[in-house]
């Protein structure tokens, strides 16, 4: 099974400057999908309050990314700061794994043009989808890194960028962006793939093997 955006560009982004923030449900989500939500707030942890039910995956200056899997789901979210909730992106994605959707997320900032999602510490499975989230803090923009398509963004310089689903051979490498400025932060997530069930044991009946009306297995 393999991971599968649910329909580039059906996501939704808000942006404000209050003690909270509301974000849409993207269109179309269905019971099973993950979703997956990139935050911009003036604190990344220390006093971010997401809604019931949503993970928080990662976390570096100013943003952070949170997932959910999908259930019975409102018509929106709020998320909530002692300060300002600036941003929000979300996405959803189908054939994700329920158990454990993300591998391990890896996180950086900068003080150049030369923006850069780390690396995977890991090689993720077959049918995997990869997302880079990006976010300057001085209204920087960012380049479309290779391969990926730009599933959402604003003015508060909020980017949320994914390509997939892949097949890799070793780690993910670092996903490149060029920003317009010089104080970004961005965190490089993948979605595991849903695991197959395994097929039920066949069983095998001989004509000899047969009694009356009951079949014998073997």
């Amino acid at each position: 099974m393999a991971v599968g955006v649910r329909a580039n560009g059906s996501g939704t982004i808000s942006q404000g400057a209050g003690a909270s923030l509301a974000l849409t449900k993207p269109a179309g989500v269905t019971d099973g999908d993950l979703l997956v939500a990139i935050v911009q707030s003036d604190h990344q942890s220390a006093s971010l309050t997401g809604p019931s039910g949503w993970t928080k995956d990662a976390t570096t200056t100013h943003i952070s990314a949170w997932w959910k899997i999908a259930s019975a789901e409102p018509a929106s979210w709020t998320w909530t700061d002692t300060t300002n909730v600036y941003a929000i992106a979300a996405n959803a994605y189908t054939g994700a794994n329920a158990t454990q959707p993300d591998v391990t997320s890896q996180v950086a900032t900068g003080a150049t043009t030369a923006a850069s999602a780390p690396a995977t510490a890991a090689t993720p499975s077959a049918g995997c989808y990869e997302l880079a989230l990006f976010q300057d803090f001085n209204g920087g923009t960012f380049t479309t890194p290779t391969g990926f398509t730009l599933e959402q963004s604003n003015t508060s310089s909020t980017y949320f960028f994914d390509q997939g689903p892949l097949t890799p051979s070793g780690v993910l490498p670092a996903v490149a962006s060029t920003d317009s400025s010089t104080a970004w932060s961005a965190i490089h997530f993948v979605a595991r793939a849903a695991v197959a069930a395994a097929a039920p044991p066949e069983t095998h009946m001989s004509p000899s093997m047969m009694c009356g009306d009951r079949a014998m297995a073997w």
